[in-house]
């Protein structure tokens, strides 16, 4: 049996908590780089959100597709029907990003 599948609505707030996350983590990751040096930041050039130009439909599909489930509909009339588990999936959220950022220079 296909279905049912879950997914998020593009605009869920898991989304945005997603990529504020990414966003804090490429900050930590430049400031480590620059710790390492024995400098700071000084700008940040470039955030761009990979993907986004790729993003998910507005309503997601379902995997396989209606004629996947329409060509075994015969086979199953005589089985008895499954319980339906209607239970939601848990999901994980990604977000990933290129951020470019100036540091102050260092001494070396």
């Amino acid at each position: 049996m296909d279905g049912p599948w879950w997914a998020l609505r593009p605009d869920s707030p898991a989304h945005r908590e997603a990529r504020k996350k990414a966003v804090g983590e490429a900050v930590q990751r430049a400031r480590e780089y620059a710790e390492a040096l024995g400098t700071t930041l000084a700008a940040l050039v470039e955030l761009a959100d990979i993907g986004a130009e790729n993003g998910p439909p507005a309503y997601p599909q379902a995997p396989g597709g209606r004629m996947r489930s329409a060509a075994y509909a015969g086979a199953a009339e005589n089985a008895p029907a499954a319980p339906l588990d209607l239970e939601p999936q848990r999901q994980r959220v990604h977000a990933q990003i290129n951020a470019r950022f100036t540091m102050v220079p260092p001494r070396l």
